[in-house]
């Protein structure tokens, strides 16, 4: 009884909202989960959980092929025995590259330069390049 009075309360609230932005009478599971977490949740946790859980379902299988044929690409037989960690960070920048921008990745570098303990247990030495301009020293 409590869950048909919240989803008719709901879908009369979103329709109004809807209505006065001239949208279509559809409710989508989004609207529900907002209306469920302001005054449902606590009432009827279980379907809201249910709502939380049909939001984040995936609609197509897109994002999974995407991410096997990057990985596909990134380990090959000369890269085959990349630790496992190396091995997610690759395939999460290749994925996530579109949305790295230039100070992520000077962000990223500071990091490793402030901890040469790293640099250290990988063989790898650090040369860092003073970007000074030799004009001002006349």
């Amino acid at each position: 009884p409590q869950l048909r009075v919240l989803l008719k309360t709901s879908k009369n609230d979103i329709q109004e909202k809807k209505e006065n932005n001239g949208m279509d009478d559809e409710v989508c599971l989004l609207d529900v989960v907002k209306f469920l977490s302001v005054n449902g949740q606590y009432l009827v946790p279980e379907w809201f959980k249910l709502y939380q859980i049909l939001t984040t379902l995936p609609i197509g299988s897109n994002e999974c092929e995407r991410s096997f044929s990057t990985l596909q690409r990134i380990k090959t037989k000369l890269r085959n025995k990349l630790s496992s960690t190396a091995l997610e960070t690759a395939v999460k920048f290749s994925i996530l590259k579109p949305h790295v921008t230039e100070a992520d990745l000077d962000d990223i570098v500071q990091n490793f330069v402030m901890h040469p303990g790293r640099a250290k247990a990988r063989n790898i030495y650090i040369y860092i390049q003073n970007n000074y301009d030799d004009s001002d020293d006349e």
